[in-house]
């Protein structure tokens, strides 16, 4: 069965006139504020010492976001195999992108943190893998 919620924000940002791995929408930083993450999640998402707090998320969606898409790009970037295994996800869709995303950080579709990959998915989903792997400049 489809994912509901990863659709609606995978619409929302393919609408997005920016590209959404740099400048993601706010519907999509709106999402990560409302995911009531566990400082367990947050070490997950960003390893053993994320820096940021559960108020932090919630003041900053886009700290996190960002945080998390370096998380990412760092393990698929530096890996062709995972790099390869992303691009053939997007040929997929958008949903198989999230597992994905889910098996590089080895966690399961059922937790809180997988949760907060959406946005991430949505966008590599629109914007490719390639994307993800270029360090935006502010």
């Amino acid at each position: 069965m489809p994912d509901a919620e990863l659709e609606r924000l995978t619409q929302e940002i393919a609408a997005s006139p920016n590209d959404p791995i740099d400048e993601p929408p706010e519907t999509a930083l709106e999402y990560l504020a409302s995911l009531n993450l566990s400082d367990d999640d947050l070490e997950i998402l960003l390893g053993d010492v994320p820096g940021l707090s559960f108020a932090d998320v919630k003041q900053n969606a886009a700290a996190l976001y960002f945080r998390i898409r370096q998380v990412i790009a760092s393990l698929v970037c530096s890996d062709g195999n995972l790099k390869e295994s992303i691009k053939q996800a997007i040929t997929v869709g958008v949903e198989a992108v999230w597992l994905a995303l889910l098996s590089v950080l080895g966690i399961t579709p059922e937790t809180l943190a997988a949760a907060a990959l959406k946005p991430l998915a949505g966008g590599l989903a629109a914007s490719g893998v390639d994307r993800l792997c270029v360090t935006p400049h502010p």
